[in-house]
């Protein structure tokens, strides 16, 4: 169950929660079983944040900034879910791209028609994820775990899928 601090923090403006982020580095945010439909995470800083089991569907995140792959840097990215838990979430419909969800757990979860082009899935654990319909055009899958991942439907054009399992 979500944290009611948390969560009234995320919807009060991405920047108040942003500098509470900055503020309390050690705690572990619990936005879990949340539903934030059609929300605008622009610029979120949802890293290491427990989200299991959250219904993002519809929400968006707009960033075109450059965002450079070579390092594990969050500069350009539309929203950060680095090393979160987004076990069995459900963010289908979503458009999330340049977010970067590096090793981050997406276990079961629903990406079906999301706009995903340029993402960071650097190292995430992706199986049982649902990706049909997703347009994941420049992606990059280095190192993930894909094992058992819908991609039907997919466009997966220059994505980098090296070193993904």
């Amino acid at each position: 169950m979500a944290n009611g601090e948390h969560l009234s923090l995320l919807q009060q403006a991405i920047t108040t929660w942003n500098q509470w982020r900055a503020d309390h580095p050690d705690i572990r945010p619990d936005l879990s079983a949340t539903v934030l439909t059609a929300y605008d995470l622009t610029n979120a800083n949802l890293s290491q944040a427990n989200l299991r089991g959250v219904r993002l569907s519809g929400a968006h995140a707009s960033q075109w900034d450059y965002f450079d792959y070579g390092h594990e840097n969050t500069d350009g990215v539309a929203a950060n879910f680095s090393a979160s838990d987004l076990r069995n979430s459900k963010l289908s419909a979503c458009n999330l791209s340049r977010a970067n969800f590096s090793h981050a757990d997406l276990r079961g979860a629903e990406l079906c028609r999301a706009d995903l082009d340029a993402a960071n899935f650097c190292k995430a654990n992706l199986s049982q994820a649902n990706l049909s319909e997703a347009s994941l055009k420049d992606t990059n899958f280095s190192g993930a775990n894909l094992r058992g991942t819908d991609l039907s439907s997919t466009n997966l054009n220059r994505a980098n899928l090296s070193g993904a399992t």
